[in-house]
């Protein structure tokens, strides 16, 4: 890529696209209750062979990301935010080893929802447990755990994810949440969920 160039030789230029949807299997309808569309540009450096040689750092995102839902006023909802997420890895990858990759980010113009940085806070720290493929029972399971703290200190949230492998394709996908923000309809409204589902690919 022309961007590695630009750079390092170990870094490239992304666009990427995460969408969130909730669906409120509740109601008699079904509907989605909210669904976020998160476009995003980032530089990525990625230095795996420090982490097989020392599993070690090596790995960092700085970009800019754009999320909104898409719906006409009252509900309307967006922000923009420029961020870095670096990423510290402890043990070999073929083994057990932790993921340690705290983000923070700055908001980027007033938008329409300049409370919504109250509630979201400008940091989370996401930490992630992943099992080798010899430690019985639990083998290449999953356990990650993110923390945001909002600007107040009774807002913010904490979401614990579990995912435990079904085969070579699925894993089972328990997933707890409590706090402000996971939607950002409802983001100054407190929220806990607890979920099971499918996943296909692992954090």
């Amino acid at each position: 890529m022309l961007t590695d160039k630009l750079f390092r030789d170990d870094g490239s230029l992304f666009l990427g696209l995460t969408q969130t949807s909730v669906w409120d299997l509740s109601s008699p309808s079904v509907p989605f209750h909210d669904s976020s569309y998160r476009p995003s540009l980032f530089y990525e450096v990625a230095d795996t062979d420090r982490i097989r040689r020392k599993g070690s750092l090596p790995w960092l995102q700085v970009g800019y990301e754009h999320e909104s839902n898409g719906k006409a006023r009252p509900e309307s909802r967006g922000m923009d935010i420029f961020f870095v997420r670096p990423r510290l890895f402890f043990g070999k990858p073929e083994g057990t080893h932790f993921r340690f990759a705290p983000k923070v980010w700055t908001y980027l113009g007033r938008g329409g929802n300049s409370d919504m940085k109250h509630y979201r806070g400008y940091s989370d720290l996401l930490g992630i447990l992943d099992i080798g493929k010899d430690e019985g029972f639990f083998s290449k399971s999953q356990v990650s755990v993110t923390l945001r703290k909002g600007v107040h200190w009774h807002y913010g949230s904490l979401q614990v994810d579990a995912a435990y492998p079904m085969g070579s394709t699925f894993y089972l996908h328990f997933q707890y949440f409590n706090g402000f923000g996971e939607t950002i309809l409802d983001f100054n409204k407190r929220e806990t969920q607890y979920r099971m589902g499918i996943m296909m690919i692992a954090w």
